[in-house]
């Protein structure tokens, strides 16, 4: 690895201990950080709660029917690799990444959440037991990164301060992690089109559509179908 130094880390934890190997590194961060705004997505009002435990879950749904606003859509990233068909789980990660594009916010507790909301200048809020895990640090900025305990004593802060102010949020996270709209371009192709290539890859027969979530985009399956 020194021979290809400096090597990128995706966090500051990474980082130490690349140092500590006598490698030269500086902190490249995630990959994720580099999907770009899918061209064509609008904005919509549809905010997503993703994987959130129970008791963050229940305070965000009765936040918003105090607020009388609409509830959420609830998700889960959570599926069983064995059974599921890699140009399945291909389709889902396009039409998650589409979703999250257009989101009003997004709430989670998923790492590989909220890094690319942020990339696609989508406001998401990372709420996790514990706020101090090394994969955070210098990964997540502290202004979106909350604690599951101090979410559910100000969901109504948080609500409000989403429904209200969610590009403010959006664009002070961006800023603090130096993101700039000319470092966020995949070339040649948008994650889109890469991930619908990756999907075509080596498929010889049609598969079973049948939705594997309720909710996903039927013209998302149909343009995986059309590509194998």
């Amino acid at each position: 690895m020194v021979a290809h130094q400096p090597v990128g880390a995706r966090d500051q934890f990474t980082q130490r201990l690349l140092c500590h190997q006598g490698a030269e590194t500086y902190l490249s961060r995630c990959l994720t950080l580099g999907l770009e705004r899918p061209a064509g997505v609008e904005k919509t009002s549809n905010a997503y709660l993703v994987d959130l435990d129970e008791y963050a879950l229940e305070a965000t749904k009765n936040q918003a029917r105090e607020l009388g606003v609409s509830v959420p859509i609830q998700r889960t990233h959570e599926f069983s690799i064995g059974r599921t068909k890699p140009w399945l789980r291909l389709w889902m990660a396009a039409q998650f990444l589409h979703d999250y594009a257009g989101a009003s916010f997004v709430i989670t507790s998923r790492l590989h959440c909220v890094l690319p909301c942020l990339a696609m200048g989508t406001s998401a809020l990372l709420v996790v037991p514990n706020t101090q895990d090394e994969r955070f640090a210098g990964l997540v900025p502290p202004d979106i990164l909350e604690s599951t305990e101090d979410f559910c004593k100000r969901t109504d802060y948080w609500m409000q301060r989403m429904f209200e102010v969610s590009e403010e949020i959006s664009a002070k996270a961006r800023n603090s992690l130096n993101i700039a709209p000319s470092k966020l371009t995949i070339p040649e192709h948008s994650w889109y089109t890469h991930v619908m290539d990756q999907v075509a890859v080596g498929k010889m027969h049609t598969p079973d559509i049948s939705d594997p979530q309720p909710g996903l985009n039927r013209d998302v399956r149909n343009h995986v179908l059309s590509r194998i």
